[in-house]
């Protein structure tokens, strides 16, 4: 099997926002099943790859063009996951200056 590069992604993701743009404005309406296959169709034509197209094509479906995730009961969650990426205020409140005042980890004490 071969494996998707993820700089790939951003590029197909900015193709597929433009042809949602131009589809909204012609009002045609597919179904999901319907976009994936299309998707799918364009991109064996650009990797003359069908099995990473079929790859691609549904994690495009599933995970970038899903707008709501599935929900569950707060009972049967056993984790949470959390994301930071550095975007900290620095001591004198400022939003966009880098703060290398603390560290990301460890203690704040």
């Amino acid at each position: 099997m071969k494996m998707i590069t993820t700089a790939l992604v951003p590029v197909l993701v900015t193709g597929l926002i433009t042809a949602s743009a131009v589809t909204n404005a012609a009002e045609s309406e597919f179904t999901d099943k319907e976009l994936q296959m299309a998707i799918e169709a364009r991109l064996v034509e650009q990797l003359k790859d069908p099995q990473a197209a079929k790859l691609l094509s549904e994690f495009l479906i599933e995970d970038v063009l899903t707008w709501r995730a599935e929900t569950l009961d707060i009972e049967e969650a056993d984790s949470i996951l959390a994301f930071a990426f550095g975007n900290r205020h620095a001591l004198n409140g400022n939003q966009n200056a880098w703060s290398y005042e603390w560290p990301i980890s460890g203690s704040y004490g």
